[in-house]
């Protein structure tokens, strides 16, 4: 199946940390046949050191030049130029519980080793801030993600999902979708 077919060309996918924003970008760029972009492997540099932000924004400016791709992450600070790119946007919009659950598996999972989807050099850890930043991100970081959305609705298709199951029936749609 490819991308062109669906008219899913150039997709962003955000959220909550936790939320799966990785392994749904993972699943969808092998189902639709398209690249990839991880922004959690290009943002962060051995021994869980940032990119310089100035550094980070070109970089953004340069993947986002391609006809296809998948981008996951959310990353505020450079979200709008991914957001000038995208012709589809997934919203994952999971209860703080959900995303507080997978972030802990997460870090048994890949316990002492790096993710596939993260930076080289930054084994899986799990912070209190991190813990924190989850929690709080439906206060102070969803109302801002939310506003942006509104402001691009009717020119980029925005597709919400509330659960993994809607997540689940998204790629089993798109499974059944004739070539």
């Amino acid at each position: 199946m490819s991308g062109r077919m669906n008219g899913l060309n150039r997709i962003l996918i955000v959220g909550s940390s936790g939320a799966g924003k990785s392994k749904l970008s993972s699943q969808l760029g092998e189902l639709l046949n398209i690249r990839v972009i991880h922004l959690d492997s290009l943002f962060w540099l051995p021994n869980w050191t940032q990119r310089d932000l100035e550094e980070w924004q070109q970089l953004n400016r340069e993947i986002v030049k391609g006809n296809q791709w998948i981008i996951d992450g959310y990353y505020p600070s450079t979200l709008e130029i991914r957001m000038q790119h995208a012709d589809t946007i997934i919203y994952l919009n999971y209860p703080r519980r959900v995303c507080l659950y997978r972030a802990i598996k997460r870090r048994f999972e890949y316990r002492g080793v790096t993710r596939p989807d993260m930076g080289e050099g930054c084994p899986e850890r799990l912070h209190v801030e991190f813990l924190q930043y989850i929690w709080k991100f439906p206060e102070k970081e969803k109302p801002l993600l939310e506003d942006k959305l509104n402001q691009v609705v009717g020119h980029i298709k925005v597709i919400e999902l509330n659960s993994p199951k809607d997540a689940k029936v998204l790629l089993d749609n798109l499974t059944k979708q004739d070539v």
